[in-house]
């Protein structure tokens, strides 16, 4: 996502794969890539690393055949020096190792959905967060057929199928291309965790909100496929606050954590309301206050004289008190105009340290931050230790 405006806009390439393949088989439109990364650029205010940056991604785009070889080249090139391993999982050489794994896999697939559901299930009753959605009969594997990737489910013979019936396969027919072309498997959500952890056994497991979500449910099938699930660790999280942003926390009398956490919006309404004594709101509502005390005697009179009469007194006020509250939202917008400049910081306030009212991490694009401080700003941050006893972390650039 790029900021633009008072608002974020996501920028995507204009590439609609044919089929439903792996990313690492779909071939880069180059033309397309070209043009989404001139756009990408074409957001941000040139700066004295714009122009060297945007050619080193112009220069690995043109190395790069899919988009998978693409984002490892600019990884590589964000962290030249922290001895990061970057691996293709739908490499046919690497589907060979994993033949052992999805055999099992195939072997003890009802017992690793069951497992994995009834978890899913007992968390959701005790009032959990869940974004994974598994069915007693998926199978959690993928089959390449006829050049897509079809999802598997169980049915009540046993065999494998397509979940919208594109392929039907016994589990010796599975277990068969398990053993004979690998290349044709692959792993959902459930599944790849415990391919992860067949490849390369770790001392544990760190990951992001979402991913640790799906691990809380995958015990059961760690424990079918007879692997030892690893410890799992929440990623460090970061926020990165620019100098004009911080000198804004600063005039506002804002702490950091609060517009991180919580946003800046309800700090913007109050100091407009601070810009009028009385203030606004107060007013409106003693307004409201001496409005019902004189409309109370014709309240009471039309209930005398009938209930209908009664009523329509009352929806007499509701439509008085209504049109006070239009007046406090027009003078709140004319106190809004008045004081642009103040509204503009907020909004970048905002905008920069709570986008679409959650974390920056998971809206921002790197691309601002790397064209304003350039391709070692990462790098600067990696030289600090950093301990997993704090789970957040504020940068100041």
């Amino acid at each position: 996502m790029m900021k633009q405006g008072s608002g974020m806009e996501k920028m995507t390439i204009d590439h609609t794969p044919e089929t439903k393949a792996s990313v690492s088989e779909i071939t880069i439109d180059q033309q397309k890539a070209s043009s989404w990364l001139k756009d990408v650029f074409g957001m941000v205010k040139e700066t004295e690393h714009t122009q060297d940056f945007y050619k080193e991604m112009e220069r690995l785009l043109k190395e790069s055949d899919s988009y998978s070889d693409f984002f490892a080249k600019v990884v590589y090139h964000l962290f030249p020096e922290e001895g990061l391993v970057l691996m293709d999982a739908h490499d046919p050489e690497v589907r060979r190792l994993e033949t052992p794994y999805f055999s099992t896999m195939i072997e003890k697939n009802r017992e690793m959905a069951s497992g994995v559901y009834a978890v899913l299930q007992k968390n959701r009753q005790e009032g959990y967060e869940t974004i994974l959605d598994s069915e007693l009969d998926d199978a959690h594997l993928f089959y390449s057929f006829e050049g897509e990737r079809v999802l598997l489910v169980r049915d009540e013979e046993g065999n494998f199928r397509g979940k919208n019936n594109e392929v039907v396969l016994t589990e010796a027919e599975l277990l068969k291309i398990a053993a004979e072309t690998p290349e044709l498997l692959s792993n959902n959500v459930v599944t790849r965790p415990l391919m992860q952890e067949a490849l390369f056994p770790v001392l544990a497991f760190i990951g992001g909100p979402g991913e640790i979500n799906y691990w809380s449910v995958l015990k059961p099938a760690f424990e079918a496929a007879e692997l030892c699930m690893p410890p799992v660790l929440p990623r460090l999280s970061f926020t990165m606050i620019d100098r004009k942003t911080g000198q804004q926390l600063k005039n506002f009398h804002i702490p950091a954590d609060e517009a991180i956490r919580s946003g800046v919006r309800e700090k913007k309404m109050n100091w407009i309301a601070s810009q009028s004594t009385p203030q606004i709101h107060h007013l409106t509502e003693q307004v409201k206050k001496e409005i019902n005390a004189v409309h109370a005697p014709l309240r009471e009179k039309s209930a005398t004289l009938g209930a209908d009469l009664g009523q329509l007194a009352e929806k007499n006020l509701e439509y008085i008190l209504e049109n006070i509250d239009f007046l406090e939202k027009r003078i709140n917008h004319s106190m809004e105009s008045r004081h642009q400049h103040e509204m503009d910081q907020f909004e970048n306030m905002e905008w920069t340290l709570h986008p679409g009212g959650g974390l920056q991490e998971r809206m921002w694009s790197i691309v601002p931050w790397v064209n304003q401080y350039g391709t070692t700003v990462f790098q600067q941050m990696n030289r600090h230790h950093l301990s997993f006893r704090n789970d957040h972390y504020v940068v100041y650039l």
